[in-house]
């Protein structure tokens, strides 16, 4: 079993404290991404402002298999979605114990409930569809739009930048 603290890790309630402290009309979106008869995927965005904001500063992933542990026998989805919201407040440095990994994701490892997940595929010549998308984009809600539908390549690479550098590079020639 692997060799750690559980009470190093922060829970997500934790986090959201910190993050509505901080930023009292920021705001937290969750999307179902999907959703099948074994799982589920969210993703959640953290924005520091209630609707001035298009695009989030941070942004998470989750996945969880129904009736793998004990919670997600009864409640995968609600639990997919806390994760996802506890991964972005962490991808937006809100895991001050130095912890990426919340304690409930934590408490899945310790009762050795984990599954390696494969990472979501791109279709072929979807990522240079994107790019280009992007490049032809002449509004902020375009860019909007395309940040919504490429979410899940926002990490892809493509002559050394990120899809998600990307947008916000064009965002600020605009």
């Amino acid at each position: 079993m692997a060799n750690f603290n559980l009470e190093d890790y922060e829970t997500v309630e934790d986090r959201l404290v910190k993050f509505w402290n901080m930023y009292p009309n920021g705001r937290v979106e969750t999307n179902i991404m999907h959703r099948d008869e074994t799982s589920f995927i969210f993703t959640a965005h953290i924005y520091r402002t209630s609707e001035l904001e298009e695009l989030p500063f941070s942004q998470g992933w989750a996945h969880e298999v129904i009736g793998v542990g004990m919670v997600n026998k009864t409640s995968a989805l609600e639990n997919c979605e806390t994760s996802a919201i506890g991964r972005a407040l962490a991808n937006g440095g809100f895991a001050t114990k130095g912890k990426r990994a919340s304690r409930e994701e934590m408490s899945k490892v310790q009762c050795g409930e984990v599954k390696a997940l494969p990472k979501p595929k791109a279709q072929d010549g979807e990522i240079e569809s994107a790019f280009v998308a992007i490049a032809l984009a002449e509004t902020t809600a375009q860019l909007k739009s395309l940040w919504k539908e490429y979410t899940h390549l926002l990490d892809e690479v493509q002559d050394g930048t990120t899809l998600r550098q990307f947008i916000l590079d064009r965002k600020e020639q605009m």
